[in-house]
């Protein structure tokens, strides 16, 4: 909105819808009397291979957004890992959401008890074990950086 930019993260791209939602959206901000010419923005996602995949894409990108992050981060492989992640925090007990938390959207671990490092550069937290480290590995960057 700040910078009048539209970004259409579709993972199975065409460049004819894009536009047709971008052209939709001009209008509608036209309706309702923003003047400003709004840009195509640059934002792309990853595809999809398969033809079921689709929502879980918009959740990746959507937690790639939040969490400041590139929308390429989340590749096809872990769509699997994420649709465990997304059912972990819908059913976690809220009261107790972050005391083992792994920042990691592809983290499967449920052990409350395992050590987490925090990134040097990012201050995300993850599992030695999500980040492929041994667990006497006390810091390194995560998979975001």
């Amino acid at each position: 909105m700040e910078t009048a930019s539209i970004s259409v993260l579709d993972s199975l791209p065409d460049v004819g819808r894009t536009q047709k939602f971008c052209e939709h959206w001009r209008h509608f901000m036209a309706a309702r009397g923003d003047g400003r010419t709004w840009q195509t923005g640059d934002n792309t996602s990853n595809k999809q291979m398969d033809g079921n995949a689709c929502g879980v894409f918009v959740l990746m990108n959507a937690e790639a957004i939040i969490k400041k992050t590139s929308t390429k981060v989340m590749r096809h492989c872990h769509v699997g890992y994420f649709r465990k992640y997304v059912i972990k925090r819908l059913l976690q007990d809220p009261s107790r959401a972050n005391d083992a938390a792994c920042d990691l959207p592809f983290c499967a671990n449920t052990d409350r008890h395992l050590r987490r490092n925090q990134c040097d550069r990012c201050d995300k937290w993850a599992h030695p074990k999500c980040l492929g480290l041994h667990q006497d590995k006390t810091r390194s960057p995560c998979v975001f950086c």
